[in-house]
């Protein structure tokens, strides 16, 4: 939110009075800025800095001549001393065509590319945001960036966007780092985790690659019982591996982690907002989890993974007296050195739990609907 002076002075004034006043004021301004993250200090960030090793500038976005539907992006990367990309040491000029427009902003100096449009010189100087380039996946963002890291407690991250996009890094990064830092999902401190602001023109709500995930939704609840920020942040903390029956754990337990931590750690979302969203999900019924060819694009590895994780998730807090949760699991997880088997995981579910679970396996190997074989989780959740 822009903040613009609307006080007119009338009073006579000396010339000293109105520096000193005008000086007053903007301080003022300025230090407010700082404090809520937004305002003058976000409509001044600083453009890519030509002293850096690395620089990158957009001199034009344009109307692609050969293609009515898309633009060409004309690139300027300066690089100084050494390199071992394709380049040498100097200024070079770049044109990337063929550029959707919705993945650029001529008015606000930044353009998504394709990682294989560009030389290898440029996608080496990414993850330095004062030299106008981050990547993430197969893109490349460029131009005018702003970025912050912040850590609460052990959980350190980075939120990184066009300078002249309507969000503030630093208190994105906080809120995150804040909501993510009571629990613990490896055995020591969490993995840094960078988040790029992206248009909507890009073909995910949000993507993870690693530790690196770009998101087009820019509020942290979705506005039900889910979001999309932690959601890729769980994504960016799965160091484990799993065996092939194991694959569906990764999209089921940041969906469903994603949720519990919503409702535990905002006040807008309940426990029966949890229990309400998933049981709307499609149950997947003709799919077996550990049978990916099952799924036929059925987002049976969300939405069924989730539901069963939901019933795990009170077995073992009934079984544990509340001590554990599906948190412990995903830790153990994480701690593991080889690829996570079924066994294993059923394994680590009761050993939370502290006792049998025999309904586990069958309900991850089989098909069906989960209805009367998976027990119902509300009494759990509910007390």
């Amino acid at each position: 939110m822009d903040r613009q002076s609307t006080n007119s002075q009338t009073d006579v004034i000396t010339g000293t009075s109105v520096g000193l006043g005008i000086c007053i004021v903007a301080l003022i301004l300025l230090l407010a800025a700082i404090v809520v993250g937004f305002g003058p200090v976000m409509a001044l960030a600083p453009s890519p800095d030509p002293n850096s090793e690395h620089w990158v500038q957009i001199e034009s976005i344009d109307a692609d001549p050969a293609n009515e539907t898309a633009t060409t992006v004309t690139l300027t990367h300066r690089i100084g001393g050494s390199d071992t990309g394709s380049a040498p040491p100097g200024t070079h000029q770049y044109a990337v065509t063929g550029v959707d427009p919705g993945h650029v902003d001529a008015a606000g100096d930044w353009a998504y590319l394709s990682k294989s449009s560009l030389p290898s010189s440029l996608v080496m100087a990414a993850g330095n945001h004062s030299a106008g380039v981050e990547a993430v996946g197969p893109w490349v963002l460029v131009g005018n960036l702003s970025t912050a890291t912040e850590v609460v407690r052990t959980a350190p991250v980075t939120v990184g966007a066009p300078a002249a996009m309507d969000v503030d890094p630093a208190r994105k990064a906080h809120f995150l780092s804040l909501l993510v830092s009571p629990y613990q999902l490896h055995q020591d401190r969490a993995e840094p985790a960078t988040i790029l602001i992206a248009p909507d023109a890009l073909p995910y709500d949000g993507v993870t690659y690693g530790t690196r995930s770009y998101i087009t939704q820019h509020a942290f609840w979705d506005g039900d019982a889910t979001s999309v920020w932690i959601h890729e942040y769980l994504h960016s903390q799965q160091r484990f591996e799993t065996a092939p029956e194991m694959e569906w754990f990764r999209e089921a337990s940041a969906t469903y982690l994603a949720a519990r931590m919503l409702e535990e750690q905002y006040h807008e979302v309940e426990p029966e907002d949890v229990r309400a969203w998933i049981m709307a999900r499609d149950d997947s019924a003709g799919t077996a989890l550990a049978d990916e060819s099952t799924w036929d694009r059925s987002n049976a590895n969300y939405y069924r993974g989730a539901r069963l994780l939901y019933a795990a998730d009170a077995a073992i807090r009934e079984g544990s007296g509340g001590k554990h949760c599906l948190v412990d699991v995903f830790r153990e997880m994480n701690a593991r050195k080889e690829p996570v088997t079924l066994d294993e995981f059923v394994h680590i579910v009761e050993s939370f739990s502290g006792r049998s679970e025999p309904w586990l396996r069958e309900a991850i190997t089989g098909t069906g609907t989960l209805e009367g074989r998976v027990s119902d989780p509300e009494a759990v959740f509910a007390e």
